[in-house]
């Protein structure tokens, strides 16, 4: 039984042979008691020993073949081959006789061969293993094999080889994920600094306008600006929300002023005409979400509205509601245009991306639509529910319901900023703004030339030095600036000088990806503000930090 035990014989002459002194061994197994015992243990097991001629001819057998040949366990199998007996499909047969035709060439001492048979409709797994003898000339002298189920130990290595397979698998989507997550960061912080340039120098173009021939132009430069800059934000937001890397935080909002904050953009930019604009807005609803989602999510349905929307009305909407279904109270807000509204199949589609719509009166949509594809999966993100409304002639109406506080529950307060040093314009703060690219450059010093002194450092180790030299009252850091050390080095190597190692430090960056606000902050930075900005933002941001009367 034991196929090792055999290795041991040694021909000690010419007319004794290791087979003739095994003889005694198969003898003494075909007989009696022992026979029966050792019948009954391999049956029980479900194992087949044989001994085999140099042509794999059974010359002797015990135990359980039935199963496993085309026997089925009653007949002789005495003076038969074992490879045309053996269950074995045609592919099988062929790869075992090949097998056992490469390892006699070499003389190898061992065979092993792994197949499955089938019995009664049940498949099972066997392992075959051939001790071979040869004699002093390398012929092959007898064979003494066994026939081994092993389901077990086939099952069990199955699942090994699946748990191995799915670890690489996962390995390989973490590092895809890490590289779609990257390139989408280098994207974003490549094309927000064009966009910031475009943005900024027409805002002050803007200003600077009398003829109202040419404050239309620019307007609709700016409009395309703010265009492009959703469409960059909408297409990094959805690659994140698809690789699961998008980072949030619930918490309790004030849904009014989000709002507010989000329609302001608008307005501002005369994206919304406020003749135009209906609000039913109400204090007390106060939801669980996050603000920067939040945002964004508005971004994209107001967006979405005035496209569609006649003559540029548009109705936003909000109250309190208590699904009694669920037993969960929500805060829901509406956003209304009142264009043609949307047919059943346009409707099934409008979430959609690079969709192709068809309104009721027959226009042709053709837009990517990641904008409102991206709303849903950042409200459903934040456990709320999104539904359209839309009938042909009365407009489409978008409701997202978030669950929400019951009114008069206690707000967590928020940190602000706290302003410490009071200036006037005889006396403006001395600020040090670090920044590579000279466009975004001459942007911030002509938004911030009533506000402040800026001093301007090109890259970090110019920044390094004036910050040695001179005293600040603030610094505006950029993060990428080029070659040579970045903006947190810098801010690091700032923090050490015996000057100016307690004065606010704002990152200002391209790097506007979810989380990388948080990321800054623990950083070591004091303020985060995202390219491109307005000089409103950078405005009130300095002033957050600086009392300028």
């Amino acid at each position: 039984y034991d196929l090792n035990i055999n290795q041991s014989v040694k021909n000690e002459g010419k007319d004794k042979s290791p087979y003739k002194e095994q003889t005694p061994v198969i003898q003494e197994i075909n007989s009696g008691e022992i026979k029966n015992y050792l019948q009954e243990l391999f049956e029980l097991q479900d194992e087949f020993v044989f001994l085999a001629d140099s042509e794999n001819n059974i010359l002797s057998a015990i135990g359980s073949y039935g199963n496993i040949t085309s026997m089925q366990g009653k007949s002789n199998i005495i003076g038969l081959k074992l490879f045309e007996i053996l269950n074995l499909n045609t592919i099988d047969r062929e790869s075992i006789l090949k097998l056992f035709k490469d390892v006699t060439s070499f003389r190898d001492k061992m065979l092993e061969f792994e197949f499955s048979a089938t019995w009664n409709k049940e498949e099972n797994r066997y392992l075959l293993r051939e001790q071979i003898f040869y004699d002093e000339k390398g012929e092959i002298i007898h064979i003494i094999g066994v026939i081994r189920k092993i389901n077990e130990l086939f099952e069990l290595r199955k699942n090994q080889v699946a748990s191995k397979e799915l670890a690489e698998a996962k390995e390989k989507i973490e590092q895809i994920s890490k590289l779609k997550t990257t390139i989408l960061t280098n994207i974003n912080h490549e094309l927000r600094s064009p966009i910031a340039s475009i943005l900024g120098l027409t805002e002050i173009i803007l200003e600077e306008a009398h003829s109202d021939a040419v404050r239309g132009k620019i307007l609709e430069i700016n409009k395309a600006g703010l265009s492009l800059l959703n469409s960059v934000n909408s297409i990094i937001n959805l690659g994140l929300l698809e690789s699961s890397q998008i980072k949030f935080k619930i918490e309790e909002c004030n849904i009014n002023n989000v709002i507010t904050e989000a329609l302001y953009g608008f307005i501002r930019n005369g994206l919304i005409d406020e003749k135009n604009l209906e609000k039913n807005l109400t204090e007390d609803c106060i939801a669980l979400v996050d603000k920067k989602l939040l945002l964004n999510i508005l971004t994209n349905l107001f967006d979405n509205a005035i496209k569609y929307t006649f003559n540029g009305r548009l109705h936003i909407g909000m109250e309190n509601k208590f699904d009694e279904k669920e037993k969960v109270s929500y805060c829901c807000i509406t956003v209304k245009d009142f264009g043609a509204g949307l047919n059943e199949e346009s409707r099934n589609l409008l979430f959609s991306d690079f969709r192709t719509l068809k309104d009721a009166i027959g226009n042709i949509h053709e837009e990517s639509g990641l904008g409102l594809l991206v709303a849903k999966k950042m409200t459903e993100l934040m456990k709320g529910k999104i539904e359209v409304l839309s009938s042909p002639g009365v407009g489409t109406e978008i409701k997202i319901y978030f669950p929400n506080l019951v009114p008069g529950t206690e707000k967590a307060s928020k940190k602000e900023p706290v302003n410490n040093l009071t200036f006037s314009k005889d006396n403006l703060p001395k600020v040090l703004l670090v920044e590579d690219n000279n466009t975004n450059k001459v942007i911030t010093v002509l938004f911030l030339k009533d506000l402040c002194k800026i001093d301007h450092a090109p890259d970090g180790n110019t920044a390094i030095e004036l910050a040695s030299k001179n005293k600040y009252d603030l610094i505006l850091m950029d993060i990428n600036l080029g070659p040579g050390i970045n903006g947190i080095e810098v801010t690091s190597s700032i923090r050490k000088l015996p000057v100016n190692n307690s004065i606010p430090i704002i990152a200002v960056t391209g790097y506007a990806m979810p989380g990388d606000e948080e990321k800054l902050l623990h950083l070591g930075f004091d303020g985060y503000l995202a390219k491109p900005f307005t000089k409103e933002s950078i405005t009130n941001l300095i002033r957050s930090y600086l009392r300028i009367e």
